[in-house]
């Protein structure tokens, strides 16, 4: 009995410390838990350091001591591995022209632009290893987030019904990115802006156009474009390289859980781009836009055309039925990223097939 409490202290302790990705292998524990991880650590404090000293009681020797001694050490660690400590959120990263800029022409971007023609683009390395990317085009405060799991860029506001927030990544749920306000501790899913827990549950952030291509392409089209820069100080708990190593691995090996049956429609990492009008979703395959290469479709009672670029592995989704998008303002916002990301929030989505 005794080894069987300090084995429950330790493991306990080993799994305290990730539980903020206790949601991400148990979705019913819901986004609520994100709310409340500082209690839930010192909840599982108590717990380990009751149960080794329980053990020991029983049964004491040097190696049940030890067997204490660890699991101490494990239960002050609770909750230290937290995501934004190994992904810092990058703010206001500094600003280079696109003619200097230190980036191949194949590298992956992801850009914005405003009805002004004001650009910027983010390195697709970079927001991988921050995920969470604050920063300004124009007049306007923007945030860059990038999630991993599902291999998706999102260009939100940043700004809830005009307040600004400061977001940072929380963990991963449902399959996908979540991420924290840190004014108000609210949760929002990377995928759809929506808050689904907190003070501001059930507003959402206002999702804005921005197109995943090589930067070789963007700079063409927009030669002012600005290319957000890497700080030269690299701020996470482990070294830049081992996280991207880390997050590539991962992220191919292991299939996190969601609420929605996987749907057999499409293998669940098949690469997508799915858009969302006046409440209806639609889904193309980059396969099928690949051998289209341009695509018209009524969504939601809405005219769209849907254009793909294999040289550039550039996708744009454009309102109207024209051969080319008039003008910035005319872009949808849209997503990109797997198949099993974009049918989790969107399960009665059209998919349009090869």
């Amino acid at each position: 009995m005794a080894t069987g409490l300090l084995v429950m202290a330790i493991v306990l302790g080993a799994l305290g410390l990730q539980l903020h990705y206790w949601p991400t292998v148990v979705v019913r524990l819901g986004p609520r838990f994100f709310l409340h991880t500082r209690a839930v650590a010192w909840a599982v404090r108590v717990a380990v350091i009751s149960l080794a000293l329980a053990g020991y009681a029983a049964e004491p020797s040097a190696a049940k001591a030890a067997a204490v001694l660890i699991s101490c050490v494990l239960a002050a660690g609770a909750g230290f591995f937290a995501p934004r400590r190994a992904l810092p959120v990058l703010e206001d990263p500094a600003h280079e022209r696109a003619e200097t800029a230190p980036l191949a022409d194949e590298a992956l971007v992801l850009g914005r632009s405003d009805e002004q023609g004001r650009c910027v683009a983010w390195p697709v390395e970079m927001l991988i290893a921050h995920h969470v990317v604050h920063d300004r085009v124009g007049e306007q405060r923007v945030v860059a987030t990038w999630c991993q799991a599902c291999r998706s860029g999102v260009v939100y506001a940043a700004n809830v019904d005009g307040a600004e927030v400061e977001l940072e990544i929380a963990s991963v749920y449902r399959r996908n990115m979540v991420v924290r306000d840190r004014r108000t501790g609210s949760i929002f899913q990377q995928a759809t802006g929506e808050c689904i827990a907190g003070p501001l549950e059930g507003r959402s952030l206002s999702v804005l156009s921005a197109e995943l291509v090589r930067f070789g392409a963007w700079r063409s089209e927009h030669p002012e474009t600005q290319v957000a820069l890497e700080p030269e100080r690299w701020a996470g708990l482990v070294p830049k390289r081992v996280i991207a190593w880390m997050l590539e691995r991962a992220t191919r090996r292991v299939r996190t859980p969601g609420l929605v049956a996987l749907d057999d429609r499409l293998p669940a990492e098949a690469p997508v781009v799915g858009v969302v009008c006046k409440g209806v979703a639609a889904a193309w395959t980059i396969e099928a836009l690949r051998l289209a290469r341009s695509v018209r479709a009524t969504v939601g009672g809405v005219e769209l055309s849907l254009g793909y670029d294999a040289s550039t592995d550039r996708v744009r989704v454009w309102r109207g039925h024209d051969d080319a998008p008039t003008s910035a303002h005319a872009l949808i916002p849209h997503v990109r990223g797997y198949w099993a990301g974009w049918v989790e929030f969107h399960p009665e989505s059209e998919l349009h097939a090869r």
